[in-house]
């Protein structure tokens, strides 16, 4: 099996994934959201890759394997992370505060209502 194809498999593997993770009951939508997010660049790496033909050079090919590597390297964990969010343990009552501050230092604070 060529590298191209192991990497569209690492690919079509998180997406399965992503698509199981999906089915999760999520307290809250931002969850749901940077799930959603998560899935379109995980279908763009795949979509690349599926655009590496025979005749493409293999310097480009292997461009587009390692871009996806890395891709599952930054984005897995995120992936665990979002998960963890579903767990009844989790201090629900702490997720608006934390969304705030979280938007402020993003610089994304509309004011609250």
């Amino acid at each position: 099996m060529s590298t191209v194809n192991y990497a569209r498999n690492r690919i079509t593997a998180a997406l399965e994934e992503i698509g199981r993770l999906m089915q999760a009951e999520f307290p809250a939508q931002h969850p749901k959201d940077a799930m959603n997010t998560l899935r379109d660049k995980f279908e763009e790496q795949c979509s690349a890759l599926e655009r590496i033909g025979e005749k493409v050079p293999p310097e480009i090919a292997k461009t587009q394997c390692e871009a996806s590597l890395e891709r599952l390297f930054v984005y897995v964990p995120i992936l665990g992370f979002i998960l963890r969010s579903t767990n009844v343990r989790n201090g629900f009552e702490a997720y608006g505060p934390l969304l705030y501050l979280a938007e402020c230092l993003m610089g994304r604070h509309r004011g609250r209502s």
